[in-house]
């Protein structure tokens, strides 16, 4: 996009409308002549923000940047240009009150300069209007809009009574009309005469919303939105927690000894569940239970083994926590066994007792 030559400026006029006093940039559409901000078009279009990072050429002013370095706009109609400012300059804001031919018109000056969200505005502004079916698609294609809004439109033409006229096939092209078709055949029923060769009904098939736009998107080969990174770890995380809340899974309460709980994980505290404390009965064998939890998990030939005791006569047990049965010998020396004056933290520091782990024995 070069500077226009000295001989094309001659009978220039003024653009009234958008010859802006503090306008930046200078642009030329037919022989009309607008100065606008630049700030717009640097911020929404990526052609633009290209064009005016370009250095100028020595001893020449930078483009776009006074009359005699107006930027000249190729084939683009001094009325359409004056469109597409309109979005930016719109004296009611959020108010864009205009027709089908006018919103045609912004989406393809915003799609040929990149105008992203001029874009976005143009098509949600479309779809408050009202326009033929395959008018639509016809001119969503041309601008390349996102085509799952148009999964409706699609919907609609392979769901109606009528055929696509050969006027409506011309203008929809040969890959629409066969993906039309082919999206039209899977909805149809099948017969139910038993014969069994093939043929389908001419009424629709009575197929759900879902089942219609699975179809379709398969025919059409409209890909699912990627996941984004926050969601993908919300989803991570959301699993991550149900998967806590089952039993034997890290961070899922767990049951301890005499049917005490310890929740454990991002829960906070460990808390203890005995049904004695619950009803505020004082238990002394708890508080050593929760000594023994951290003193207590051994290992002998490979196998995990826990120490406990009962609140009566204190008869060591052993609980193999990887399901491998273990059980006490009959025959075992109980001299190890502490009695009722001692204390019970002799018995639980001492958990490396050999006579302790001769007196067991794995089944």
């Amino acid at each position: 996009m070069a500077p226009p030559k000295f001989e094309s400026l001659l009978g220039l006029q003024r653009f009234d409308d958008y010859y802006l006093l503090g306008g930046d940039l200078y642009c030329i559409a037919e022989n009309k002549l607008f100065r606008v901000h630049r700030y717009f078009f640097e911020r929404e279009s990526t052609f633009f923000k290209a064009e005016l990072a370009l250095p100028a050429t020595p001893g020449a002013p930078r483009i776009g940047t006074s009359d005699d370095s107006a930027i000249l706009l190729h084939e683009v109609r001094s009325d359409d240009f004056a469109k597409l400012l309109w979005v930016f300059y719109n004296p009611k804001y959020s108010l864009y009150d205009a027709t089908v031919e006018d919103w045609s018109t912004i989406l393809d000056l915003a799609h040929r300069w990149g105008f992203g969200e001029v874009k976005n505005l143009a098509v949600r502004e479309l779809e408050k209007l009202v326009l033929p079916d395959v008018d639509r698609i016809v001119l969503y294609h041309k601008y390349s809009v996102d085509e799952k809004i148009l999964i409706p439109r699609y919907m609609t033409l392979c769901t109606r009574p009528e055929l696509l006229t050969v006027e409506e096939g011309l203008k929809l092209g040969m890959k629409t009309v066969i993906a039309l078709t082919r999206t039209r055949e899977c909805t149809r029923n099948q017969t139910t005469n038993g014969s069994g060769d093939g043929w389908r009904s001419p009424s629709p098939a009575s197929l759900s919303e879902k089942e219609l736009t699975d179809i379709i998107k398969d025919h059409f080969d409209i890909k699912p939105e990627p996941t984004k990174p926050a969601e993908a770890a919300d989803a991570g995380t959301s699993k991550t927690e149900d998967s806590g809340a089952s039993a034997g899974e890290p961070g899922s309460p767990s049951t301890g000894r005499a049917g005490n709980k310890t929740h454990g994980g991002a829960g906070g505290e460990q808390q203890t569940n005995d049904e004695g404390e619950e009803h505020g009965e004082d238990s002394g064998y708890e508080s050593e239970t929760a000594k023994a939890d951290s003193q207590d998990e051994l290992t002998e030939g490979g196998i995990d083994i826990a120490l406990a005791s009962t609140t009566d006569d204190k008869i060591p047990w052993l609980a193999d926590v990887r399901g491998v049965p273990v059980k006490p010998l009959t025959d075992v020396d109980d001299s190890f066994i502490t009695s009722d004056d001692e204390s019970d933290d002799e018995f639980y520091d001492s958990p490396e007792d050999p006579d302790v782990f001769d007196a067991f024995a794995v089944t």
